[in-house]
């Protein structure tokens, strides 16, 4: 997990973690960093459907560590059911995946809704969610603090 940049007094982090004990390490790095006062919100973007065949259910667990995920698709057109099937496992985990959104810059645009000052932000995952930041960084500076 690298630091990315910080906006709105959101701290936002980069991890190329696409295997559930990375994400898991990754997640409990974010949380250290989170602090007490801080959530963890994370933009999962998972590698491909045979990866989540195979660990579905181990990165739903992993990703239950976060306050709020959205999952996200990638350039190879992600099936939303996959991703569907993962938000329903992470919350069968005993997490919050209220939202699903294919399209990477809009799942960007949601996660920066769902932030406040002093969370943490990490876009996670091996393709190209790292192109989302440009995205995440000006949806923060026009919606951290507005929401009530």
């Amino acid at each position: 997990m690298t630091p990315a940049f910080e906006a709105g007094g959101v701290r936002v982090y980069d991890s190329y973690a696409h295997h559930p004990d990375e994400v898991r390490a990754d997640l409990a790095a974010a949380r250290s960093v989170a602090g007490e006062q801080g959530r963890m919100i994370t933009v999962f973007q998972p590698s491909g459907p045979s990866r989540l065949t195979v660990f579905g259910w181990e990165f739903g667990k992993a990703l239950a560590g976060s306050d709020e995920v959205v999952v996200t698709g990638s350039a190879q057109r992600f099936a939303v059911a996959g991703l569907e099937t993962l938000s329903a496992r992470i919350d069968a985990a005993g997490g919050t995946c209220r939202h699903v959104e294919p399209d990477r810059a809009e799942a960007a645009v949601l996660a920066a809704s769902l932030a406040r000052p002093g969370d943490v932000l990490v876009l996670m995952g091996p393709g190209d969610i790292a192109e989302a930041g440009q995205v995440l960084r000006s949806a923060l500076g026009d919606t951290v603090g507005t929401a009530v």
